[in-house]
């Protein structure tokens, strides 16, 4: 009796689930085109896109050449995350109107979303031969360039993105990490602070200026370290930090020889980061520190695993095999050290 029950209900709540479908969608697809785009807007600013999107595609049984529909379409596709149909859609309105910026614009956003930054540069570089001035695709394109590593003409785009407005603080930020990565960590530094004028308190910025000042430090300098290990331990109370700020912490502490706190923080690191070979070269320094050879070698094998073309790992492994009397490997990691400094030099020039 029970199970009949069971099965009468799972019925009832089914027809009353399809009746209330029946009744919503009979209830929209009498409404005017217009009234459909203005029902769907109103969705996408409510954040609500399956209303959206089904609203739209309603619109658009009846009005299949809706521009208006399909760009609406193609951005509530976007919210949720289907890019290959939100293509679709911006292609769509370009075929027929090849100069639409908006379409443009948000294709080039969705090629570089998915890491397609060759068609995303190309979406970008449409618009500047019609709009040269404008900042956000200046900025996108400059953004392109950055994820391909070209920074000469990603400083330039940033350049012409900051003509059309100097307080931007993402273009200051994004020179920095530019200038970072190239190790160039006094300029880095100057830029990543022109951004936090320009919107002070940010947690990323925070942790960039303190990261530069940290790259800065030499090991020598214990005191100016301590300062460095205190702005970081400030910064980890904030909102949003990045999953990577342990590492560095990390490191800041063993810097300044405070080795089981380094640990610590190290290990906590790599549990939200197990893949990140800086972790595991920093593990392996503090392993070798504290004489423990077995366990630094593993640590860094793991980090030349991850990062084989990084040559601080070989250069720590070799002193670990050096502590260990293995003059053959120590011979071996120290050559490769050496290798991977004058390709890196080679490639800088």
């Amino acid at each position: 009796m029970g199970a009949f029950l069971f099965i009468v209900y799972s019925f009832i709540t089914f027809l009353v689930l399809i009746a209330g479908a029946l009744f919503w969608y009979f209830k929209n697809v009498n409404l005017s085109h217009e009234e459909l785009c203005e029902k769907a807007v109103a969705a996408l600013q409510k954040n609500d896109y399956e209303k959206a999107k089904e609203l739209l595609l309603i619109s658009l049984a009846d009005n299949p050449d809706s521009k208006e529909s399909k760009y609406n379409l193609g951005v509530t596709f976007t919210a949720l995350k289907d890019y290959d149909n939100a293509i679709k859609c911006f292609e769509e309105v370009l075929s027929s109107e090849p100069d639409d910026f908006n379409s443009q614009y948000n294709l080039g956003l969705v090629y570089f979303q998915i890491g397609n930054y060759f068609y995303a540069k190309k979406c970008f570089e449409k618009i500047l031969e019609t709009k040269p001035n404008d900042f956000s695709t200046l900025f996108n394109l400059a953004l392109t360039f950055q994820m391909q590593k070209d920074y000469e003409e990603a400083h330039e785009m940033y350049g012409k993105a900051l003509q059309e407005n100097a307080k931007d603080a993402d273009c200051y930020f994004n020179l920095g990490l530019m200038a970072f990565e190239q190790k160039e960590y006094e300029k880095a530094l100057e830029l990543f602070q022109q951004a936090d004028n320009i919107s002070f308190g940010r947690t990323d910025v925070l942790f960039s200026i303190v990261r530069c000042k940290d790259e800065l430090c030499s090991y020598e300098s214990k005191e100016q370290g301590q300062v460095i290990v205190t702005q970081y331990k400030r910064i980890s109370k904030y909102q949003g930090i990045p999953l990577e700020f342990d590492v560095f912490w990390a490191r800041a502490y063993a810097k300044i020889g405070k080795i089981d706190k380094a640990l610590e923080i190290c290990n906590r690191a790599l549990v939200s980061l197990p893949h990140d070979a800086l972790a595991y070269r920093i593990l392996g320094l503090i392993r070798l520190v504290r004489n423990e050879l077995e366990e630094a070698e593993k640590a860094l094998l793991r980090a030349i695993e991850l990062d084989v073309y990084n040559p601080e790992g070989y250069n720590i492994l070799s002193y670990v095999f050096l502590q260990q009397e293995n003059t053959v490997e120590y011979v071996t990691y120290k050559a490769k050290y050496k290798e991977l400094i004058a390709e890196n030099t080679v490639n800088a020039g």
